[in-house]
């Protein structure tokens, strides 16, 4: 049979503070300290970017549709504001 030994309490596991890790760049002091980094998933991202999108104005949708099935949606008025508005994206 194996024998087994208890936990050796000279050799028992111990954190990683900055005096150990000091003390392994002191030991190869060529080596550099890897800096830590983050990475963002696309699913994330995508979450981050649809919760920045506003809530649905159902009360105004309503309306447009209503105008449009109207035929009252597109002024003269409304098709001058477009088009100034394109104009100065150009």
């Amino acid at each position: 049979m194996t024998n087994i030994r208890g936990v050796d309490p000279t050799n028992s596991p111990r954190p990683i503070g900055p005096s150990l890790i000091t003390q392994a760049h002191q030991a190869n002091p060529t080596s550099q300290l890897a800096d830590d980094t983050v990475e963002i998933s696309l699913q994330a991202r995508i979450a981050s970017k649809l919760a920045e999108i506003p809530p649905i104005r159902a009360g105004l949708v309503a309306r447009v549709k209503a105008e449009i099935q109207a035929g009252t949606y597109e002024t003269p008025e409304k098709l001058d504001v477009a088009i100034e508005n394109l104009l100065k994206e150009l």
